[in-house]
């Protein structure tokens, strides 16, 4: 008798350790990573069980998590506590200081008789799934630590608000008694942020979970596949918190807007910043769709880079995003610095050769000479101007021609070209 119930005392104590554990969300709902900074970052899925906890878990700028109206997983020591129990504990109290670490690993590795394992609290077809979840069987023996584990891998099923171990003492050896709540029932979404994210993309990911007690495993899959739909389409954007309340599930999507965008000018040989480029900044400014206010959207960075390569001014274009400094959880934001590297845009040519020209009339050819001008960023402003002065004995071509691919202020990138020419 007096080992059952020291077995029934050390079943306790496992007990007080899983819902410690309880408290700390499975392995199969953490959400992996991504950066959404400079890069896209994404933060870790932290689930918590109650308000109190989730204060504790949100004070660093953690991931994600859930709030529960009722305590989450609460168990109460007097559960395991019988009658004979209560006074072996209490003789057993003084010698628990140094002692009870040196023996804690003694006690995991001892095994009790489970005689039977009972799942209460829920359907039939909830039941079935915590069984199913469970290694453990009736009439064998299983250390604290394997008793432990089975009652996490029940919770880890997303089913259960709460999963709570119970012992009742029987002629056979330790019925084990796993006292579940199912979670509440998912009635509605609420999406708060998600300016970009549409309606039909959000009410596909949740339209599964409708109609029974929520799963945190779909769930969890859920909010991955919208994180997805912004991963896809290169938006700085998540779920970066949940509240799970009276069967409504609160979302709150971070989307990054741009903060401020900066030119940065270096030097093609030492790749050192310069005070100021030769281009107008408001020439590069145009070919930017990416605007201070609006999501910043990876693709659409792309795709200015690309503008601004067209205009063959420069070797080297990229953007490089970073937190601003008043960018919050809640409203993230990202500042943007434009780096440019100029390449040449001017030059000059001369020649000399011998015309033809001339010989039908007895003439000797005679030398021809010619002179060439290029700019294509006249004054900062991307303007092209090239001249043309060819002279020989017996005739001679002028050519001037000037291009604006972009007339300024005009929103449909209206060009311009005049020339002159003149021959004799």
């Amino acid at each position: 008798m007096d080992q059952l119930l020291k077995s029934l005392n050390d079943l306790h104590q496992a007990a007080s350790s899983v819902c410690l554990h309880l408290q700390q969300i499975p392995a199969n709902l953490t959400h992996g990573g991504r950066n959404t900074g400079t890069t896209s970052s994404n933060r870790p899925l932290a689930v918590c069980r109650s308000s109190s906890s989730c204060g504790k878990a949100s004070s660093g700028k953690a991931g994600r998590r859930v709030h529960f109206a009722p305590p989450f997983a609460a168990i109460s020591s007097s559960v395991f506590q019988g009658s004979g129990t209560g006074q072996g504990s209490g003789k057993g109290g003084k010698g628990s200081g140094k002692g009870s670490s040196s023996k804690q690993g003694e006690e995991d590795e001892e095994r009790i008789l489970i005689s039977e394992v009972e799942v209460v609290g829920v359907p039939e077809e909830l039941k079935s799934i915590a069984y199913d979840a469970l290694v453990s069987r009736p009439n064998f023996a299983y250390t604290l630590k394997e008793v432990q584990a089975d009652l996490q891998r029940v919770f880890a099923t997303g089913w259960f608000s709460s999963c709570v171990p119970d012992a009742e003492d029987t002629r056979d050896g330790v019925k084990l008694v796993i006292k579940v709540t199912a979670n509440p029932e998912l009635r509605g979404v609420v999406a708060r942020g998600a300016n970009q994210l549409p309606t039909a993309v959000l009410q596909k990911a949740m339209r599964p979970l409708y109609g029974g007690p929520l799963n945190f495993v779909a769930f969890s899959k859920a909010v991955e596949r919208l994180d997805g739909w912004y991963r896809d389409r290169g938006i700085l954007g998540q779920v970066i918190d949940f509240n799970f309340e009276n069967g409504i599930v609160d979302l709150t999507v971070g989307e990054a807007v741009v903060g401020s965008i900066d030119l940065a000018f270096q030097d093609p040989k030492t790749n050192s910043p310069k005070a100021q480029g030769a281009t107008q900044p408001a020439v590069i400014r145009r070919h930017l769709t990416t605007q201070p206010g609006r999501v910043y959207s990876l693709r659409q960075a792309k795709q200015d880079i690309d503008s601004i390569y067209s205009t063959g001014l420069f070797e080297d274009v990229n953007i490089v995003p970073q937190e601003a400094e008043d960018s919050t959880e809640q409203q993230p934001k990202v500042d943007l610095t434009v780096n440019l590297v100029e390449r040449k845009t001017g030059g000059l040519g001369a020649g000399t050769g011998i015309s033809a020209a001339g010989r039908g009339s007895g003439n000797m050819p005679g030398f021809v000479g010619n002179f060439t001008y290029s700019q294509r960023n006249l004054l900062g402003l991307n303007q092209k101007l090239s001249a043309l002065v060819e002279l020989g004995q017996a005739d001679s071509l002028f050519r001037l021609q000037w291009v604006d691919p972009w007339i300024r202020g005009d929103p449909n990138r209206t060009s311009m070209t005049a020339s002159m020419m003149n021959t004799r």
